[in-house]
């Protein structure tokens, strides 16, 4: 849904009638960021429900295991399983942006 409204938001600022308003040239700009924002989070949001519903896939430091040390830390240290996840985001990412950017090479979107 989001980015519907961004696509519609970006195509009225670069309309001839919002085009002359103060400010309408970063409409467009601004909405790529909401987008990307608006995925961040949802990333986000999907590693904590991962690292919740399968703690074991963090790393517990081996000294600790079945220590009072261990059962005192918030949580275990999940840096590598972010680390993945992070790159799979991003390699994921890179090859959507490459195979869709073919389709995209006719589209006209505004007068830019």
């Amino acid at each position: 849904g989001l980015c519907v409204v961004a696509g519609l938001v970006q195509h009225l600022a670069r309309s001839s009638v919002c085009a002359s308003l103060p400010g309408a040239e970063t409409v467009p700009s601004m909405t790529g960021m909401l987008a990307g924002w608006a995925g961040g989070d949802t990333f986000l949001q999907l590693f904590r429900e991962l690292r919740a519903a399968r703690p074991e896939l963090c790393d517990m430091p081996a000294a600790l295991n079945g220590t009072a040390a261990a059962e005192a830390l918030e949580a275990p240290d999940c840096t590598r399983l972010n680390l993945a996840l992070a790159a799979l985001v991003t390699v994921g990412s890179t090859l959507l942006i490459t195979l869709l950017k073919p389709f995209t090479q006719s589209v006209e979107c505004g007068s830019g």
